[in-house]
């Protein structure tokens, strides 16, 4: 499967698509770059048994979780070091996960499909959101145990004030799909897409504001993912293949006002960013098809840490600078670590 293709159907359908060939030229591992830190490494603490993956979150340092296709669920109780699956109850390919707790959390993905768990995985619930069953639930984001936001394929936003008992629709204006949603309190939050979508609300999602990014690209520019460190500074990732072209340079719009002005911070010669996090102001890390990068300066400047080598990094999360792990696509699960 040529890089390109993985990438753009990755960005538009979270790879599923081609999930049953996932194998195929997509084996390779990642390996450490020249100029690595002796003391930073990342490890594989798990070796994929199939399918195509799109998520990973950690509640803490000790309880992690990821989704892939045909209900596929992974869970570790030790940091990643170990993994083992659990019964989600359902075929339908799964995109997104959330975890307020290490027994409380959420999952969703293909078919409408949301289920739930309050103990931490080993039964998981049903939720009936309504709506379309060709939705596709891209992103979903819990300030608590009760309140809750996801984005779908379709340009749909859903939100539940009681813990996903009930969802119901908010408004987004768009019909392109949504790709990513995060909230900094339970009244304002972000919702981006991949037509340069980049949506605001300070009332929960009752009404969402379109605001405008300064894009410093001459390629088209797909929006991916959104991160806040916190209420004044957040992130961005977009890539620059579309079905008409392929770029190498994607950029990250970077606000430090708390979203008043959106700006590109810089350019990384990538053609797909798929996740960032920032553990604090000066220290990040970036998945990217062709290698996690790092920054010491905020952004400024970022180092290959790692190359992938066939099987792009579809996710990462950092719990703070010493506890990290990345998702490739095949579901490959690596752990960083500090010697």
């Amino acid at each position: 499967m040529k890089k390109k293709t993985a990438c753009f159907l990755f960005i538009t359908v979270m790879l599923f698509a081609i999930c049953e060939h996932s194998s195929i030229g997509l084996t390779s591992t990642l390996s450490a770059s020249k100029g690595n830190a002796p003391e930073d490494t990342w490890k594989m603490v798990y070796r994929s048994q199939g399918g195509a993956w799109g998520n990973i979150f950690f509640a803490n340092e000790n309880s992690g979780w990821a989704v892939g296709s045909s209900g596929q669920i992974i869970h570790s109780l030790d940091s990643g070091n170990t993994w083992s699956f659990q019964d989600s109850g359902t075929k339908s390919d799964l995109t997104c996960a959330y975890f307020i707790s290490d027994k409380k959390g959420w999952v969703a993905g293909s078919g409408n499909t949301i289920l739930a768990t309050d103990d931490g995985g080993i039964s998981w619930a049903a939720q009936q959101p309504g709506g379309n069953s060709k939705q596709i639930f891209r992103s979903m984001y819990f300030t608590n145990e009760r309140m809750g936001w996801i984005v779908d394929n379709l340009g749909g936003i859903i939100h539940t004030k009681d813990g996903g008992a009930t969802w119901q629709p908010q408004a987004s204006g768009f019909k392109w799909a949504l790709t990513s949603v995060w909230f900094l309190n339970s009244t304002e939050g972000w919702a981006i897409g991949i037509n340069q979508i980049l949506l605001h609300t300070i009332d929960g999602g009752e009404h969402w504001t379109a605001q405008r990014a300064d894009i410093d690209s001459p390629r088209s520019v797909l929006f991916n993912k959104i991160f806040f460190l916190d209420n004044q500074s957040g992130w961005i990732t977009t890539n620059t293949f579309t079905s008409s072209q392929m770029g190498e340079d994607s950029p990250i719009l970077h606000t430090q006002n708390g979203g008043k002005i959106w700006v590109t911070k810089c350019l990384i010669p990538d053609i797909c960013l798929s996740a960032i996090r920032f553990v604090d102001r000066k220290h990040g890390w970036l998945a990217g098809m062709k290698n996690i990068y790092y920054t010491s300066d905020g952004g400024s400047t970022w180092k290959a840490q790692l190359q992938s080598s066939g099987d792009p990094v579809v996710d990462i999360f950092f719990i703070d600078d010493s506890h990290g792990w990345a998702l490739t696509f095949t579901g490959n699960i690596y752990k960083y670590q500090i010697h």
